[in-house]
């Protein structure tokens, strides 16, 4: 993680107290299920591509969903489509 994302355990560990333990998007503790295996089930370091900045903690479902979705305009666009027919 450090080398990755500039983040030691330590930093890892107060983002992770500080919102609460969970995914910051579907707010799901991590479990084998929702997690890494290479990640020893510790939660994916979500960041920006373009400016390294960590945005915070997100099981892997969340964290390929944030990255495919590519925008947020394109995960709007793709919520409300899912709305549509639900």
């Amino acid at each position: 993680m450090r080398h990755r994302y500039g983040l030691d355990q330590a930093g890892y560990d107060a983002l992770f107290a500080e919102q609460g333990g969970v995914c910051a998007i579907c707010k799901e503790v991590p479990t084998p299920r929702n997690t890494r295996a290479h990640w020893d089930g510790k939660l994916c370091v979500d960041h920006d591509h373009d400016t390294g900045r960590i945005r915070g903690l997100l099981c892997n479902d969340c964290n390929l969903a944030v990255g495919y979705g590519k925008s947020s305009e394109a995960l709007r666009a793709a919520a409300e489509y899912i709305d549509r027919y639900a």
